[in-house]
Formats: structure tokens, sequence, C-alpha cells
């Protein structure tokens, strides 16, 4: 289970994607599919960063938490912000950082 997170203390946003996969080793890439009209969508267009924060099997609830709308943001998350920015869910297995190198629209 993949949790994408992106944002800024003031307006972190998190969903859970149902599609993820490794695109190339060198360079690395990573696809995901968003709505293009969500606020997740949205945030990483401002930022340009976002988190890949992988789950394990027993972190159903989390994922669920994430899949749902949250008005709330990350309140009552364990999270914190990496280094380069994104915020991380503190409890994930793993986590990526990554950058925007392509948008593409389909559907």
């Amino acid at each position: 289970m993949t949790v994408i997170t992106a944002g800024t203390e003031g307006e972190a946003e998190g969903t859970t994607v149902n599609s993820f996969t490794s695109v190339s080793l060198d360079p690395s890439l990573v696809l995901f599919c968003l709505h293009k009209e969500s606020r997740m969508h949205a945030v990483i267009g401002r930022h340009g960063t976002f988190a890949v924060n992988f789950l394990a099997g027993g972190q159903q609830e989390l994922a669920r938490a994430f899949a749902a709308r949250r008005p709330e943001g990350f309140h009552g998350v364990p999270h914190h912000f990496a280094p380069d920015g994104p915020p991380v869910l503190s409890e994930a297995l793993a986590y990526l950082t990554c950058s925007t190198v392509a948008v593409h629209s389909g559907g």
C-alpha cells in the first residue's frame, strides 16, 4: 500500500493511491495516478515535490484514512517533514522523496 504526501506545514495533503509503479531505475522514475481536479494534484503542482510512503500489510487503517477526504489534513496522524520538504508518515515502513519530472493527462 502506498500513500503519496506533499505540501508544507500549513498545506499538507496525503492520498492513498491504488496505481503505483517503478518506471525506471536509471534514472529513478516512479508513476502514480491522481484525479487532475484533486487537491493533491494541485499541491504537487505548486511544490514540485512529494513523498511516497510505503505501508505494511497491517496498516490498512492508515491507508483507509488517506483514501478518504481529510478536511483536517494530517491532524492526529504522526508525521514529520523530510529534510527536502514533503511531509512523511512516521509509521511508514520506508519512504522516497521525489521531484516531479513530468505530468501526463489521460482519461
